[in-house]
């Protein structure tokens, strides 16, 4: 399964989203992908709830990184079915970031929204990842070569 992430900012609001491309990967086909998840139902996943992370402002970025800030995000519960219909999003508003989460790794508003999309971002491709493969474990060869023909 191919998803598509979407980074924006616009009025002071970073926002990530994510949704469904395609069926399909460099292991099996669009068609086998889709008649597997027919088969044996598509999974769902929760894109809240607690997400934890560690990150830093570089030079460049804000990356995650071991020796960075502690980063939070308690979400709402949203179950979501991963059909080709999946999307999910993370808004968040520059002017609600609370000045105590401004660290010394994080210096900025714009920094902690980054690492905040950045987290939700990871975390949810993780859990797809896994709702994912659970699916996948389940492929068989008991319908290759059929029908058959028999002659009796």
């Amino acid at each position: 399964m191919n998803f598509t992430i979407d980074r924006k900012i616009e009025d002071g609001v970073f926002s990530v989203h994510i949704s469904h491309k395609e069926f399909g990967s460099e292991a099996i086909t669009a068609e086998e992908e889709a008649q597997l998840f027919n088969d044996f139902g598509f999974p769902e996943i929760d894109t809240g709830g607690p997400f934890e992370g560690v990150f830093s402002q570089d030079e460049e970025a804000v990356v995650e990184n071991e020796e960075g800030s502690s980063v939070t995000l308690l979400l709402n519960s949203k179950k979501v079915k991963v059909t080709e219909n999946f999307q999910a999003e993370l808004l968040v508003n520059l002017n609600k970031i609370e000045d105590s989460a401004i660290t010394p790794l994080l210096p900025t508003k714009q920094s902690v929204a980054e690492a905040r999309c950045l987290l939700f971002e990871r975390e949810v491709i993780d859990r797809l990842n896994k709702a994912i493969e659970v699916i996948r474990e389940k492929r068989t060869g008991f319908e290759a070569g059929y029908p058959k023909d028999v002659i009796i």
